[in-house]
């Protein structure tokens, strides 16, 4: 069984690109410095609607520096262990 599964539907200001259950699923790639930045500005939006946040970056074109100080920003969340972060380099 499982649940509902929507496509970029929106939930508050937020709108991931999937949804399943309460969990929000965000997919970047290429994933370019912009790309980072918007991310960041969805996850403080989408922690405030959904219980977890999978973020999925691929063909990243960025430095390895800024991927890592991207994802080691998390920390700053409250509720950190909210968010997970999949990366194919």
């Amino acid at each position: 069984s499982f649940p509902k599964i929507g496509f970029e539907l929106k939930k508050g200001s937020a709108r991931p690109d999937i949804i399943v259950g309460n969990f929000a699923i965000e997919i970047k790639g290429p994933t370019h410095h912009k790309d980072l930045q918007t991310i960041a500005d969805k996850i403080n939006r989408y922690l405030q609607n959904f219980d977890k946040i999978i973020i999925v970056l691929f063909d990243i074109q960025v430095s390895d520096t800024l991927l890592d100080d991207f994802l080691n920003g998390r920390k700053l969340y409250k509720d950190e262990d909210r968010i997970k972060y999949i990366v194919k380099r």
